[in-house]
């Protein structure tokens, strides 16, 4: 240590110090930042060390000092960042407490989480898929960027050969939904210590798909909508197959364009109001919020036909499950001799089609379906079908007749350039 050196003032609270007070030779930059994980306090910190360039008296010491503690100050702001974000404090682990294998690790993880779930037979499926494809005994420290390649490409094999893939091909979606089970048993792994953050297949801290990538996200397509021929042809298919209560729920679909799933199996009888021709029922996809529309004249007769079941079955007009409801459709779709693209989910896309159609603002149609947003409305469920394309055209035309640019002699152009005009 060089003597008689004056030490600089350096603020306590700054995060910047000298290693050592009694040699100056080097400054510490730390950082530090609370954070609630899980209900408990998480205070993850991060050091770093900045060496002085060596000095001999005051001068050289004070200009090495000077560079020293921007270099310091940069790093300072670098760490600040890194250690605001949580998932500093969920995924970064300096001790591995023992090298776990991917089959625990997946076999804790479905116990803990997916179980649990609302919706476990999906999450089953999702398991089992990534289960069959890794062993069981692979280390979680070995997987590498190119096996999860090789994994997506496997599942584009697996998806499209099963049964209920009718058309052959495979959504990113279907696949993207397993990454994230792969990326799941990561994140639970590191938790819990059996590997660390270095051990995922793309360590990069800036990287938050640990290396397990999703495949791009194409644009949801509009679906397909029936005519009223086509409407009527699978109504009365399933009236001739003997399934009235079916067809009654394939006219209540069409007139209401409630979803299937937790909208038509959950109503009951009570939320019918038959002197304000009206129901109110809960819209559980869209965050719980209560909806109340109009029924047509063959919904409420509908309705009445199904009172007697309900009063039997707790009030519920319809008992049926999502598969149950599928398979229908299908049976019935089939035997009417219409083809496969239009799906059970057709119904509603049709009604939103129809509303569309009857001239209504777009914020009525919104209420009515239950979307969070007149986009979704608007794009994806409402098509551009001939009667509105006719009706746009009818419009341009009456416009064209109030045109003054359209009477009167016109001189007809070539093109853009005035070299082309007729003389």
């Amino acid at each position: 240590m060089v003597d008689n050196i004056v030490r600089p003032y350096l603020p306590p609270r700054g995060g910047i110090r000298f290693r050592d007070k009694k040699n100056l030779g080097s400054l510490q930059v730390t950082a530090v930042q609370t954070h609630i994980v899980d209900g408990q306090k998480k205070v993850p910190r991060l050091t770093a060390t900045v060496k002085l360039e060596p000095f001999t008296n005051q001068e050289t010491f004070e200009e090495a000092f000077s560079k020293a503690y921007d270099e310091a100050k940069r790093k300072k702001v670098a760490m600040d960042v890194e250690v605001s974000s949580k998932s500093i404090a969920t995924l970064r682990h300096t001790k591995v407490r023992q090298v776990g294998t991917f089959g625990m690790a997946l076999e804790d993880l479905w116990d803990k989480k997916y179980s649990n779930q609302e919706q476990c037979k999906v999450a089953k499926v999702l398991v089992r898929d990534v289960n069959n494809y890794f062993p069981k005994e692979k280390k979680l420290n070995s997987f590498t960027v190119a096996e999860i390649d090789a994994f997506k490409e496997h599942l584009t094999t697996v998806i499209s050969g099963r049964t209920h893939c009718g058309s052959g091909t495979v959504s990113n979606n279907s696949i993207n939904q397993r990454l994230g089970v792969l990326r799941e048993v990561f994140r639970h792994a590191i938790k819990h210590r059996w590997m660390g953050t270095d051990d995922v297949p793309n360590p990069d801290n800036r990287i938050k798909n640990m290396g397990v990538e999703d495949l791009p996200r194409s644009a949801s397509a509009i679906k397909p909508i029936l005519d009223v021929q086509q409407e009527s042809q699978i109504i009365q298919q399933a009236r001739d197959n003997g399934d009235e209560s079916y067809a009654d729920a394939l006219v209540w679909l069409f007139d209401t364009g409630m979803r299937q799933d937790k909208e038509l199996n959950r109503i009951t009888y009570d939320m019918i109001d038959f002197k304000n021709k009206s129901i109110s029922f809960q819209r559980n996809k869209t965050g719980g919020n209560w909806s109340t529309i109009p029924l047509t004249s063959r919904s409420l007769q509908v309705a009445k036909r199904r009172s007697k079941f309900a009063l039997a079955n707790g009030g519920r007009m319809w008992t049926y499950t999502v598969g149950q409801l599928r398979h229908k459709w299908d049976l019935s779709r089939n035997m009417a001799g219409l083809p496969k693209k239009f799906t059970s989910y057709c119904t509603r896309h049709t009604c939103c089609t129809r509303l569309v159609e009857s001239g209504l603002p777009a914020n009525v149609i919104k209420d009515w379906m239950g979307h969070a947003s007149i986009v979704t409305s608007l794009t994806y469920y409402a098509k551009s079908t001939p009667k509105l394309m006719n009706q746009a055209v009818s419009a341009l035309e009456t416009y064209n007749q109030d045109c003054d640019a359209t009477k009167g002699d016109v001189i007809p152009m070539m093109g853009h350039n005035s070299k082309n005009k007729v003389e």
